[in-house]
């Protein structure tokens, strides 16, 4: 999944977002709005409350799209990762997380 996410993204933000995503009002009535831009999405197009255009452009700005208190201070430029919300660990940020049996060695 993670190789089409990037092909998936570029014809999302051409405006191509498929029938599941938007609905006819008439056939789903359970659309959920994106916190970030307001439009309607099935929950299945929401990942934390985001849409994923939404997501994508926080990442590309090098904040963490879950949570504003993360900001950019805990947030991997190499993988794109929050380090707090999505338990992220990287060697180049120097910042590796383990459990405690790496905290005893």
């Amino acid at each position: 999944a993670k190789e089409h996410r990037g092909k998936m993204l570029e014809e999302l933000a051409q405006g191509m977002w498929p029938k599941s995503a938007r609905p006819n009002p008439k056939d789903e009535i359970n659309l959920t709005a994106c916190k970030r831009c307001g439009d309607r999405y099935t929950r299945l197009w929401l990942h934390r409350e985001l849409c994923f255009s939404c997501e994508a452009a926080l990442r590309e700005e090098g904040r963490c799209p879950f949570n504003d208190r993360c900001g950019c201070q805990s947030f991997c430029p190499h993988e794109r990762l929050c380090i707090v919300c999505e338990q992220h660990s990287c060697e180049q940020c120097c910042l590796l997380r383990g459990d405690g049996e790496d905290v005893w060695q």
